[in-house]
């Protein structure tokens, strides 16, 4: 509906746009709020890659836009990115760090 400028904004809307429609959740006002938030999103990372201050009630709409979306309701996890490193401790129960003497 309006047109992304930056690359992190067209990512988060694809990635936002595909949990709702495998979720049976995209409508055409859920598109709508969906297209809100990505913009607003992208008005964010425009400022923040032009140096601009960056205002805390532009955080606040972005979290009413996201809110609107329920997208917490629907209780997906987040996955690392594929090129993440996997933690050599994630799968056995320890933090990846060394415990202190005392």
């Amino acid at each position: 509906m309006f047109p992304l400028e930056s690359d992190e904004a067209k990512r988060e809307y694809d990635e936002l746009a595909r949990i709702l429609f495998d979720n049976d959740r995209m409508t055409v006002g859920t598109h709508r709020a969906l297209c809100s938030y990505a913009k607003q999103f992208d008005a964010i990372v425009g400022a923040g890659k032009a140096k601009r201050v960056i205002r805390g009630t532009a955080f606040v709409q972005l979290d009413k836009a996201r809110a609107a979306l329920k997208i917490d309701d629907i209780g997906q996890r987040i996955a690392a990115p594929k090129d993440a490193p996997e933690n050599k401790f994630a799968r056995v129960g320890f933090a990846a760090r060394r415990l202190r003497q005392v």
